[in-house]
Formats: structure tokens, C-alpha cells, sequence
């Protein structure tokens, strides 16, 4: 695994095996993701945080191993696995809104990432992958969404005009 150690360092890192936690799935990683996150980590000016971290924000993998209690995902699944983890036990997940959790983590920046060769993750952040999807273009998924829940607010249609003012990390 590759880990930020503090800033201006990365090392490589073998951890041995991994075992599979409650309700989590072991993913052999094809593909990864770097964020603006990642960057900064690896720079020090992210004062949020805490070295060493596996940076790696988003990834597409294959399960290739799932703990007992999980039934939707099985050996051999091509998956995406999603930037956040939510806390599971707040109000907002309770009731369902996992996205507006009040302990919301991003991997790569509050928790360790998946630039690794496998990742022990939740099921809760992990997706079934087409086969008309490849593993390269997944790691884009959470860049396509936010386009299109930008363009569902503000219900631009066909034919509509609109400008992009300033800028954002994604």
C-alpha cells in the first residue's frame, strides 16, 4: 500500500494480508483515483490531516472476498467503490440520508484511501459495475453525477443557455 508518511513523503508499504471486518468486502483494486485532497495531503497544506494516509479517493476492483453476513455482493463482482463513508448511526443515516450523514469521511482525506492492491471496505460504499463500464472510466463516476445533479437543480434543458462561474476542485 502507499502511504503519505508526512508531507513531501510517500512510501510503499506491504501490510501483509487483510481480513474481512463485519459487513465489509475485501476489493482487489484495478483502478484509482487521485483527488485534489490527495495532492494537498501529499504537499501539507490539508491541515485536517493526520499522517500516515493511504491516499486514493474513489476505485473500481473486483470482490475477492466477503464477509458471511453480506448477501448483495459475491466473489468475482466487478465494483466501484464510492469517496465517502458514512457513520451509520447518526440521525441522517438512521433515517435513511446516508449522503447528508453527520460524520461524513472521504477516503484518501479522514480515513485511508484505496491506492492500495486490495481495500477492506463497507458494502454501503460500494456499487455493482456494468460490463459497459470499464475500470478506468468508473473512477470518473462521482464526477459524472455531479454534473448531472447540477444540470437536474437547475433544470437546464435542451436548447437552454447557462455560464460556469468559478471553479471547483472537481
Amino acid at each position: 500500500v502507499w502511504k503519505i508518511t508526512n508531507a513531501e513523503s510517500i512510501e510503499f508499504q506491504d501490510l501483509g494480508p487483510s481480513q474481512v471486518r463485519e459487513n465489509c468486502v475485501k476489493v482487489k483494486l484495478l483502478s484509482a483515483s487521485l483527488s485534489v485532497s490527495d495532492k494537498m495531503a501529499f504537499e501539507g497544506s490539508l491541515s485536517s490531516i493526520e499522517y500516515p494516509i493511504v491516499p486514493g479517493r474513489c476505485g473500481a476492483g473486483i470482490v475477492s472476498e466477503v464477509d458471511p453476513t453480506v448477501k448483495n455482493f459475491k466473489r468475482g463482482d466487478r465494483v466501484y467503490l464510492s469517496s465517502k463513508v458514512a457513520c451509520n448511526e447518526c440521525y441522517f443515516c438512521r433515517t435513511g440520508r446516508r449522503s447528508e450523514c453527520s460524520h461524513l469521511q472521504t477516503y484518501g482525506k479522514d480515513v485511508d484511501g484505496v491506492l492500495s492492491d486490495f481495500a477492506i471496505v463497507p458494502v454501503e460504499t460500494m456499487y455493482n459495475l456494468p460490463d459497459r463500464v470499464s475500470d478506468k472510466e468508473a473512477v470518473f463516476i462521482e464526477h459524472v453525477a455531479l454534473a448531472i445533479n447540477t444540470i437536474n437543480t437547475l433544470k437546464v434543458g435542451k436548447g437552454d443557455h447557462f455560464a460556469i462561474v468559478g471553479s471547483s476542485a472537481l
